[in-house]
């Protein structure tokens, strides 16, 4: 996968279906930083570094200790802060919203990057690594168009979730 291949999967692909799980979660921000590199600093509370199946980086940072760190990569994406990921996905989490998390989130992951996102993420102070900003959520509203078909996954899923709890 070039870097072009996964900057453009990651922000067309993945991100639309990473809109409605967060949303519904109360995310209030999540966007993502990618090579190649222009003048622009994030400023969010905190980064989560994403690691494709084959480097095409580098990503730099303000430091040249965190610049080690992510050079390695070809993105990062400011999301919830640590305290909001330590016990993710939240053991509170409906079945059919973690079934979503699984089967759709997770099985994208797995196509486009190393492993899951949650298993190699390096949190590294906020406004620390420099590039290409595309904020998707912000102030909990959504700003890239999300596919109907992307929503009618989502639905189909709450409905599931509906029809099981009734059951019960």
């Amino acid at each position: 996968m070039t870097q072009e291949e996964f900057s453009t999967h990651w922000f067309t692909k993945h991100a639309p279906l990473i809109v409605p799980f967060f949303l519904d979660l109360g995310v209030q921000h999540y966007e993502q930083v990618r090579s190649p590199l222009l003048s622009s600093q994030l400023r969010f509370s905190s980064v989560h570094l994403t690691r494709p199946k084959q480097m095409h980086g580098p990503l730099t940072a303000t430091s040249p200790t965190f610049t080690t760190l992510v050079s390695t990569y070809d993105g990062a994406a400011g999301m919830p802060s640590q305290s909001d990921l330590q016990n993710f996905p939240p053991p509170s989490l409906a079945k059919w919203k973690l079934a979503y998390y699984r089967e759709v989130i997770l099985v994208d992951e797995r196509h486009f990057l190393v492993s899951e996102a949650m298993q190699h993420i390096h949190r590294v102070p906020p406004m620390t690594v420099e590039g290409e900003r595309n904020v998707v959520i912000h102030d909990g509203k959504c700003l890239i168009n999300v596919p109907e078909s992307v929503w009618e996954v989502w639905r189909s899923y709450e409905a599931k979730g509906c029809a099981e709890e009734k059951e019960t």
